[in-house]
């Protein structure tokens, strides 16, 4: 496996180690080493974006800059959008409370038989 559990990129050989006890470069320890070269590229992450994730992505408490806007479903959203909806959820919840208030408050001019409901104070 080219990678520790920690993501560090591991070689099988070290041709330096083997020169000095003796092992001689040959085909099939350069194979591996290509090999393990080209297992551990296959499992990065192209900055392209050609190349989809196969688990879960840690960000290592980095933010995660420079996001689009969202368009599908599984887009994420980026806090320009999410403070739109909050803003928006607040704007309809003060005005909701306000009608709520306007509901709730006593008759202004009463009219002369018109049945008024006024909540008991509690």
């Amino acid at each position: 496996m080219p990678f520790d559990s920690n993501g560090n990129f591991q070689r099988l050989h070290c041709w330096e180690d083997d020169r000095e006890n003796n092992i001689d470069i040959v085909a099939e320890r350069a194979d591996e080493e290509d090999n393990n070269f080209a297992d551990g590229l296959s499992q990065c992450f192209l900055k392209n974006g050609s190349v989809q994730m196969e688990g879960e992505f840690n960000a290592g408490n980095f933010r995660v800059k420079n996001v689009a806007n969202a368009i599908s479903n599984s887009d994420a959203v980026n806090k320009l959008q999410l403070d739109a909806v909050v803003a928006s959820v607040n704007q309809c919840s003060a005005a909701l409370d306000a009608k709520i208030q306007e509901v709730n408050a006593e008759p202004q001019n009463p009219v002369a038989g018109v049945l008024y409901v006024i909540p008991e104070e509690q």
